[in-house]
């Protein structure tokens, strides 16, 4: 009876039943790919993928993603990422095609809308120069 009650209040102190305070998704910005090369210039686009690293499954959600230029949005994109399992990673999610100037700056936040409970609300973000 002792031990029962133990377990039971460490699963309300630590919030789950794995016993971790943690054990939240933890939504990130995985790889990134910008198809912009000489041969590819008729379209370029950008395809990015996201990766659920926490410990527990994460909901569907937005990725937002901008084009900048000398501090001027150039282009933005919301794209729904689809639910991913405790680990998983996205297929990749064609973002936008690209305005052909240079320099710029790629803008990605995944889970734009705030609307999921995460281990680290902080790795959303991720920013790449193309030059």
């Amino acid at each position: 009876m002792q031990r029962f009650l133990i377990s039971v209040a460490a699963i309300i102190v630590f919030g789950s039943a794995s016993g971790t305070a943690w054990a939240l998704p933890d939504l990130m910005i995985f790889q990134f790919r910008n198809h912009d090369t000489a041969a590819e210039n008729h379209n370029p686009s950008m395809h990015v993928w996201v990766k659920n690293q926490g410990l527990d499954p994460a909901p569907g959600c937005l990725l937002k993603v901008q084009v900048v230029r000398q501090g001027q949005i150039l282009a933005t994109r919301i794209v729904v990422v689809p639910p991913l399992a405790a680990g998983a990673v996205s297929p990749p999610l064609l973002v936008l095609t690209t305005p052909h100037v240079h320099p710029r700056i790629v803008r990605m936040k995944v889970d734009a809308g705030n609307q999921v409970a995460e281990a680290n609300e902080a790795n959303n973000v991720r920013e790449v120069p193309l030059l």
